[in-house]
């Protein structure tokens, strides 16, 4: 999103089922870091600390899902991706 002071990005998670919103994270960059706190603020608010055994996460093919630093989380997390 366009501002005065540059660009901003809006990075968010969303239940493809329930079409609910779970996470989000609101930058001036658009970095692995920046997915990883989206992802960090979804499963926090979500699931509390407890992610569950069969969790999908569903990206496009942007350079920060696709990052070693992205994955390295998801395989931390245990958690299966779709891109």
């Amino acid at each position: 999103m366009p501002t005065k002071k540059g660009m901003t990005y809006l990075i968010s998670f969303k239940d493809t089922f329930t079409k609910k919103w779970l996470g989000y994270n609101y930058s001036k960059s658009m970095t692995s870091s920046d997915a990883i706190k989206s992802l960090d603020d979804a499963i926090i608010r979500e699931y509390g600390f407890k992610i569950p055994n069969n969790l999908i996460v569903r990206t496009d093919n942007g350079v920060q899902y696709i990052s070693n630093k992205f994955n390295d989380v998801i395989k931390l997390y245990n958690i299966n991706i779709n891109i």
